[in-house]
């Protein structure tokens, strides 16, 4: 079993390097990410973060992100928030 850490860090791009080192500095190997806005995350800085965390020797335990309720009674709605999982 590895160790995790929940609620260490807010969003997904204020991981920098530093930040990543600092975890698994102590003790940790795993760390939930959180993404407030999933639909609008750049792939090219989500590539660099999955960089940051490989070379600080951590793995990604859970990734959060906030969208529309799944059981919206909005057609729309409901496909944004299928679109955001």
């Amino acid at each position: 079993m590895k160790l995790g850490v929940v609620g260490f860090v807010t969003e997904w791009n204020q991981i920098d390097a530093a930040g990543a080192r600092h975890i698994r500095e102590n003790g940790f190997r795993g760390l939930s990410v959180f993404f407030s806005r999933p639909l609008e995350a750049d792939l090219a800085r989500v590539k660099e973060l999955k960089q940051i965390l490989t070379e600080a020797g951590l793995d990604v335990a859970q990734v959060n992100g906030a969208y529309e309720a799944l059981v919206n009674p909005d057609d729309g709605l409901r496909a944004a928030g299928i679109s955001g999982v």
